[in-house]
């Protein structure tokens, strides 16, 4: 039975973007999942060798527990809490170890600290809800001198890192307590390494920033790293609670981000009204103020009004389409990746909202349709107007404008035969990405007919393995005998020998 989460726990997730839980599992499946990673890594010393012999999307079925850590009921409890009852665990699975260096050395970082892209080559929108997420998991217990994966607590919100450049190496990194400090240049300084005893698991919302720090001990660290896809928008709560509203406390040293907090806690709960006794349409005399705010400097002070906006409602829409308009500039930096923060307001404010995207969507510039069709993902169940708005999106020249329609089409629209079938349409498309998004929105959709059996089980012999994987994923959770046996037809020929036989290493050493 699942361990399902409390509204502490919850809490904690949706202010600070992360938690860890205690697998329930003996320490001799850790110990044992221990001992099979060291044997994968067995000619691997150094980060060098890691890029040559990392064994990748094929760890799992070298360390077999790992599964077992999967399938615990804590851990399975805590990603159902956050991810909802059909969340997936993603295709990509990746371990990075850490190999020891000089304890003379300064604690650095070993890579650029950075927010996660996607392993399947194909950048995906970013969604402050929790659509996506990670899991970290070290076989082993993981102090801080073992050199641990460091993350920022609330960065996952931010747009920026620092306030020039983010991928730089070797980062110093400056004790304070049982954190670590970032350099001033950094927008969020709190540097948190993910330390834990045998058996803990962390869990993190998508797009927190994070890195790993030198190892100063004498033995390897290893971390297992899953990622968490959402298949379901939650239509009640998920976790051991969330009959209340909002009432959660500011983390010690955080920033007060309640009008977000408020919107992600009612979303998680299902409730249409995320705002709950935040209206405030009296307040139309602010927008202004509050739209300028949005291109600010200051990264909190954005959220901070584009959440206020959103709960003013009606008269911001206006003033929000405009500052989106002129925010082209930002949009073609990353055209998947950066979402203008008034189009964020205007999801905030919700179905009032609908008319003015749905406007933009049919004719508005190029950025103005990609952002709209994101923004009609995350209002959530889509009426017949949205759902042929975005049908017809998909197929606009620009990719930017069809990869969003795609993938907000999977999430707006399950159960919807004609998106299921625009889907089937996209999954034979040439460009392989293209690809990606529609089998992810077959999945989300929930498609299960026979026209979509056939072109999954055709999608299970693609050129690209994520697309291969994600339709052998769709197969099992389709059920049914048709679904059942094209999948079966296709698992019945392959093997898989994670390692030649051969003498058993040596045993793992101590940590005492």
């Amino acid at each position: 039975m699942k361990t399902l989460l409390t509204d502490t726990a919850m809490h904690q997730f949706v202010t600070e973007g992360y938690l860890q839980v205690q697998s329930s599992l003996p320490a001799s499946v850790h110990e044992a999942a221990h001992e099979n990673t060291r044997r994968a890594f067995r000619n691997a010393a150094s980060m060098e060798d890691d890029r040559v012999l990392n064994p990748a999307n094929n760890i799992l079925p070298m360390v077999p527990e790992l599964q077992q850590v999967l399938d615990d009921p804590v851990v399975t409890g805590a990603l159902t809490s956050i991810f909802g009852d059909n969340y997936l665990v993603h295709p990509h699975r990746h371990c990075h170890p850490n190999f020891p260096v000089s304890r003379d050395m300064p604690r650095t970082t070993i890579m650029g600290i950075h927010k996660d892209g996607h392993a399947d080559g194909s950048p995906k929108p970013r969604h402050r809800v929790p659509r996506w997420g990670l899991l970290f998991y070290n076989p082993h217990p993981c102090p801080q001198k073992l050199g641990p994966t460091c993350i920022t607590p609330q960065s996952h919100i931010y747009h920026r890192i620092t306030s020039g450049g983010e991928r730089e190496r070797n980062v110093a990194v400056v004790p304070d307590g049982e954190r670590l400090r970032l350099p001033a240049n950094y927008v969020k300084r709190d540097f948190v390494p993910v330390v834990g005893g045998l058996g803990t698991v962390s869990i993190l919302h998508f797009d927190m920033v994070h890195s790993v720090i030198t190892n100063v001990s004498d033995m390897a660290r290893y971390a297992h790293k899953f990622v968490i896809m959402r298949t379901e928008d939650p239509a009640e709560p998920s976790w051991n609670g969330g009959t209340q509203p909002w009432s959660g406390i500011v983390p010690e040293g955080a920033r007060d981000h309640t009008g977000l907090w408020q919107y992600l806690w009612n979303w998680l709960r299902g409730s249409a009204d995320r705002h709950t006794d935040l209206h405030r349409e009296a307040a139309a005399a602010a927008v202004p103020e509050l739209v300028a705010a949005l291109t600010g400097e200051d990264d909190a002070l954005r959220i901070d009004a584009c959440y206020a906006l959103g709960a003013i409602g009606k008269p911001a829409i206006g003033a929000l389409v405009d500052a989106a308009r002129a925010d082209a500039g930002f949009f073609a930096e990353q055209p998947i990746l950066n979402v203008s923060e008034a189009i964020h307001a205007l999801i905030a404010i919700g179905e009032p909202a609908r008319p003015a995207l749905l406007e933009q969507l049919a004719g508005g510039t190029d950025h103005m349709r990609a952002w709209s069709a994101y923004a009609l993902g995350e209002l959530g169940r889509a009426d017949g107007v949205t759902r042929d708005g975005l049908i017809k999106a998909t197929a606009h020249e620009e990719l930017p404008v069809a990869k969003h329609a795609i993938s907000a089409l999977g999430i707006a629209c399950r159960g919807s035969e004609a998106a299921e079938a625009r889907m089937r349409e996209l999954l034979a498309d040439e460009d392989r990405d293209t690809r990606v998004y529609a089998v992810q929105g077959l999945i989300r959709l929930g498609a299960s007919s026979s026209p979509t059996i056939d072109a999954l089980e055709r999608a299970l012999s693609d050129s690209h393995p994520y697309v291969a994987a994600f339709a052998h994923e769709q197969l099992y959770r389709a059920g049914g005998a048709e679904a059942h046996a094209a999948l079966l037809r296709y698992l019945r020929p392959l093997r898989w020998f994670p390692y030649p036989v051969q003498k058993a290493p040596a045993s793992v050493p101590s940590y005492h």
